[in-house]
C-alpha cells in the first residue's frame, strides 16, 4: 500500500506540475489568509433618511411652487394690474380695492385683518381689561372695609347645598322619636 501511495503521490505531483493537462488550475502550496489587520470596507452609516428627507422635501416644495407660479402667471398675464381711476360720487371704496395687485387684493379681502377691525379688536381688549381693573378695585375696596370695620366676613363664604338639610328634615318630621305633637 505504502508503495502506490508513493507512485500515485508523485506522479500528482508530476501532472499538477502541467495544468493544461488535466484542465486544472495549478494549485498554490501557500496558505490564504481569510483575515486582515486592515478594514477591507469602510463602515459609514446609511444614506437613505437623507434621501428620503430630500425627497420628500423636493415633493412638498414643487407640490406648492408649481400650482402659484401658475396661478401668479395667469394672473399677470389675463387679469393684470389694477388702473387708477376717479371715483365716483357717493361711492367708499372698500378696503381691499386700494391695492393695485390681484392676488393682493385677494389677500387683504379674503384672508388678512382690516385695518378697522384690527383696532376694534384692540378697543374691545382695552375694555376687557378696564372692566377687570375696575372689579379688581371694587374687591380690594370691599377687603379694605370688612377688615376696618372688623364686619362679617361674608366676602368669604362659601355656599353649600341645602339638598342635606332637607333630607335631615324629612327624616326629622317622619320619624316618631322627635315628633312632640299629634296629628289628627
Amino acid at each position: 500500500m505504502a508503495v502506490w501511495s508513493s507512485l500515485l503521490r508523485s506522479a500528482s505531483q508530476k501532472l499538477n506540475k502541467f495544468p493544461t493537462l488535466l484542465f486544472k488550475k495549478p494549485l498554490i502550496n501557500n496558505q490564504i489568509r481569510c483575515m486582515s489587520h486592515d478594514r477591507v470596507m469602510a463602515i459609514k452609516g446609511s444614506k437613505w433618511q437623507w434621501s428620503k428627507c430630500k425627497d420628500l422635501f423636493h415633493f412638498y416644495v414643487m407640490l406648492g411652487v408649481i400650482p402659484l407660479s401658475l396661478l401668479t402667471f395667469f394672473v399677470n398675464v389675463f387679469v393684470g394690474p389694477a388702473t387708477l381711476e376717479p371715483i365716483p360720487e357717493g361711492y367708499n371704496p372698500k378696503p381691499w380695492e386700494y391695492y393695485r395687485h390681484p392676488i393682493t387684493r385677494f389677500m387683504v379681502r379674503y384672508l388678512l385683518v382690516s385695518h378697522q377691525q384690527d383696532y376694534e379688536k384692540y378697543l374691545h381688549s382695552m375694555y376687557i381689561e378696564q372692566e377687570l381693573n375696575k372689579t379688581r378695585h371694587l374687591q380690594q375696596k370691599i377687603e379694605d372695609l370688612i377688615e376696618e370695620r372688623s364686619d362679617y366676613k361674608f366676602f368669604y363664604y362659601a355656599p353649600i347645598t341645602a339638598k342635606y338639610l332637607h333630607q335631615a328634615r324629612s327624616a326629622i318630621e317622619s320619624s316618631d322619636v322627635y315628633r312632640t305633637y299629634k296629628k289628627y
